[in-house]
């Protein structure tokens, strides 16, 4: 073979090569961009799936409560007792999501409580005493009483403190969880705390604006005055400044200490029923900030006696840095073991309707 040909020949393998090289470099990268792909609709698929209660619709839209308001303010009180139990189970036997979110807290609060047993029925009721925590909510805003009996448990008298002029006093915080109905507390309180007693209830923006308009079309002028809602998607510092202000003069605060809103809230995971939860440390830093006392408030309606808890649980958090992040800390642990004897206390008014230990 000439030494031509043998040249044209080399030339053809090297070119060969190359062009092999090149094949698998494209290869490889397809292969890249379709694992990234992948990646990414898992990445995407995962958060379509995440059942956090920011992701799940407020139960009704604004005619569903209007409608509900009407119920409650033109229909007997038989009329509204049936209709709550027929659209919580209607609810609870179409939401297969929901009947597996609630048997897991179930689960997990009879195993962490052996001696405790719920019966059969247990996770229906669960969903119909939410439902009426709804009508409650309405009835209460329109004055109208659904209860026979009101008992207020208050060993640290601070229905007191609210009753006395704000002027020259500081305001404080109330945490609130969701167990049972903060927005009947608010009316109780609009009835016994001072007539300038104001309330801000710091909330997500997508969380339960649609209830709180109709609420606000229901109650009176006066209530409107006395309570505020606040949205706090993000905190930044003219905010910090209207919220300080607001303390000096006596206002109050009212804010969830449960549940992570949607905005990537920081946390702390804790033991809570035997499993590991997340626990957002928002309203924590807030107080902190704010310089409040930590107060508890809760709202229980058992069959038709209502029971309303205010609890003192924390003085002013004065640690700062890493002293304060450790500080904080403890509180939340020993909340989390407060919610473990309140959901015992009241098993069946849990209503975070979510995967709470959801990692």
């Amino acid at each position: 073979m000439s030494t031509a040909k043998q040249e044209n020949q080399v030339n053809l393998e090297n070119q060969t090569k190359q062009v092999d090289q090149a094949d698998q470099a494209d290869q490889a990268d397809q292969a890249d961009q379709v694992n990234q792909a992948d990646q990414q609709r898992q990445a995407d698929q995962l958060k379509q799936e995440k059942k956090n209660w920011y992701n799940q619709k407020e139960k009704g839209n604004n005619f569903f409560l209007t409608l509900t308001g009407l119920i409650v303010k033109y229909t007997p009180l038989w009329f509204i007792t049936l209709t709550t139990y027929v659209v919580a189970s209607f609810y609870y036997f179409t939401n297969k999501t929901l009947r597996g979110d609630i048997k897991k807290y179930q689960d997990n609060l009879t195993s962490y409580f052996p001696d405790l047993k719920l019966g059969f029925l247990a996770p229906l009721k669960q969903v119909v005493n939410f439902a009426d925590s709804v009508v409650n909510r309405v009835a209460s805003a329109q004055g109208r009483k659904v209860y026979r009996e009101l008992l207020v448990e208050d060993p640290d008298n601070l229905l007191a403190e609210v009753s006395q002029d704000p002027a020259g006093k500081r305001g404080q915080v109330f945490f609130f969880s969701h167990i049972g109905s903060i927005q009947i507390c608010q009316t109780f309180l609009h009835y016994k705390a001072h007539k300038d007693f104001k309330l801000n209830i710091l909330l997500d923006k997508k969380n339960s604006q649609k209830l709180h308009k109709v609420l606000s079309k229901s109650g009176d002028k006066q209530m409107g005055q006395n309570f505020n809602i606040i949205t706090v998607d993000s905190l930044d510092s003219q905010q910090m400044l209207n919220l300080a202000n607001r303390v000096e003069r006596g206002e109050w605060f009212a804010i969830s200490a449960d549940r992570l809103s949607e905005n990537g809230d920081k946390y702390v995971t804790e033991d809570f029923l035997g499993h590991q939860a997340k626990f957002p440390l928002g309203a924590w830093i807030l107080a902190s900030l704010l310089q409040t006392p930590i107060n508890f408030i809760y709202c229980i309606k058992q069959k038709q006696q209502i029971i309303i808890s205010l609890e003192k649980f924390a003085p002013v958090i004065t640690e700062k840095g890493a002293k304060r992040t450790q500080k904080i800390k403890q509180l939340i642990s020993t909340y989390a073991q407060h919610l473990e004897a309140k959901c015992r206390k009241y098993p069946l008014y849990w209503f975070n309707f979510f995967d709470f230990w959801q990692k």
